[in-house]
């Protein structure tokens, strides 16, 4: 079966049928039977748009097409169906922790040196790329630095 994933032309859709213990349902790529299939699941989900609506969870523009346009695009994962409650729900959470950590107390005692490394530093540092990590520890130790130097 390696061989045979080897000598396929490169597509997504037939790499994915070789590494996958269950076959993926069609995708928009994968020509008409991928619309139809795609069509069917938005169809099927209808009922999610309006809950969506009801609970206010789109921006809040008068247009229904622009909701819609953003409802059928959570519909393109084939083997996924996306809960737009709860994922909205879970990005407020990481929002306000890692808000709230990065701006804490215990943060800045951390990024001067005079703080340990607490449980959710550790997991915003984790979580965070360092490109952005780094800029935020080092503008708390150079503003550390100039509250120093104004003191003295």
């Amino acid at each position: 079966m390696t061989m045979r994933c080897m000598r396929l032309r490169w597509h997504p859709q037939r790499l994915a049928r070789c590494f996958s213990s269950r076959p993926s349902d069609p995708s928009l790529v994968d020509g008409f039977d991928g619309v139809r299939a795609f069509v069917r699941r938005c169809h099927d989900r209808a009922g999610d748009f309006t809950t969506y609506r009801r609970q206010e969870l789109f921006a809040p523009f008068p247009l229904v097409l622009s909701d819609l346009v953003l409802f059928v695009q959570l519909q393109q994962p084939t083997n996924t169906q996306i809960d737009l409650h709860e994922f909205l729900q879970g990005a407020t959470h990481a929002y306000n922790h890692t808000v709230r950590t990065m701006f804490s107390d215990e943060f800045r005692r951390f990024s001067i040196g005079t703080g340990d490394k607490t449980a959710d530093i550790a997991q915003v540092e984790a979580a965070l790329w360092p490109n952005c990590w780094l800029p935020h520890l080092l503008n708390l130790r150079a503003s550390k630095d100039e509250v120093d130097r104004f003191e003295t």
